[in-house]
């Protein structure tokens, strides 16, 4: 799976490559895109640096580890992964580890690649009560459309994959025994681990894909790295 995704990835941008030399950008819309300047050599640092967090994510399940998701699996670096059992010092290194990466990536975006992160995430400055009232009014519907996905998936899923199984932090959220440890899980799941997915996937991944294809492929591109990250149908 991983290799179709990135032969595809692959494919896509060079086709947008040569569709560019041939067509004049004048033809191209711009609309939507970060004016990110010249890349320099420290950016495919940062490339390759998040490359490789995700490689070892799937070199760990592929060698039978289920971590959460494949940025979780690089806490191999911090200390014992969330499978096997770590206890609450293992928990806070990871939650470290990864707060660690998403303040590290704003840092580079703002301060050494100029970026405005409110506009590199296509966000607009709304004040917070504007804020709290749309996420109130949307939250009951979200919830409804989402678990009637998931309910209509797992049905389809289980017609060729009848043994399909929690996932394992939901597993080892409920066998655990230590309030602390649950205390921990709950803020990473729910705050650490969403922030730090949509710095790199939406507010990085996207903006750099779309800035040299266009926003649906952007779109596709960055969805299938998501999924391909967490791995876990």
């Amino acid at each position: 799976v991983a290799a179709w995704v990135i032969a595809a990835l692959v494919l896509g941008f060079g086709a947008y490559q040569a569709r560019r030399a041939l067509m004049p950008l004048s033809d191209w819309s711009l609309h939507g895109k970060v004016d990110a300047g010249a890349y320099r050599a420290v950016d495919g640092v940062v490339v390759l640096g998040l490359a490789w967090l995700m490689w070892r994510g799937l070199r760990s399940q592929s060698e039978g580890v289920q971590p959460e998701s494949a940025v979780e699996a690089a806490l191999h670096i911090a200390g014992e992964t969330a499978v096997q059992g770590p206890g609450i010092s293992e928990m806070l290194a990871n939650a470290l580890f990864l707060m660690m990466i998403c303040l590290g990536l704003l840092f580079y975006l703002r301060q050494i690649r100029g970026l405005d992160p409110v506009a590199l995430f296509g966000l607009r400055r709304l004040s917070a009560p504007r804020v709290v009232a749309a996420a109130v009014l949307w939250l009951l519907p979200l919830l409804a459309v989402v678990t009637a996905c998931n309910w209509l998936t797992l049905q389809w899923l289980k017609q060729f994959w009848p043994d399909l199984a929690p996932q394992e932090a939901i597993t080892m959220f409920l066998e655990q025994n230590h309030a602390g440890s649950r205390d921990i899980m709950m803020v990473s799941a729910v705050l650490i681990a969403p922030l730090v997915e949509e710095v790199v996937f939406r507010g990085f991944v996207y903006g750099a894909v779309k800035r040299f294809t266009d926003p649906i492929f952007a779109g596709l591109a960055s969805a299938a790295l998501f999924a391909l990250a967490h791995f876990h149908l």
